[in-house]
């Protein structure tokens, strides 16, 4: 069962609803929303992109051209947009 830090299954369309109300957003719209035409073309665009980029797992960080997999590579990613900042 997919997770987040509090333990909540976030298949539960239930939980993502109640997760995205008390961020301050309409979870009610934000689920209609996932059925529609114009989101299902963002994911198949987004998965294309992915793809190519060679990501294959998630979450997965692309910064020019330099993939980070997994949450505790972030610290990679945040050396990487450091270095080219103060470069």
């Amino acid at each position: 069962m997919p997770l987040w830090a509090e333990e909540r299954d976030i298949l539960d369309a239930a939980v993502r609803v109640d997760v995205a109300n008390a961020e301050g957003m309409d979870g009610a719209r934000l689920l209609a929303m996932k059925e529609s035409d114009e989101i299902h073309a963002l994911w198949e665009k987004s998965h294309t992109e992915a793809s190519a980029a060679g990501v294959f797992g998630t979450p997965t960080y692309v910064y020019k051209s330099a993939r980070f997999w997994a949450q505790d590579r972030l610290e990679f990613l945040d050396e990487r947009l450091n270095a080219t900042l103060w470069a």
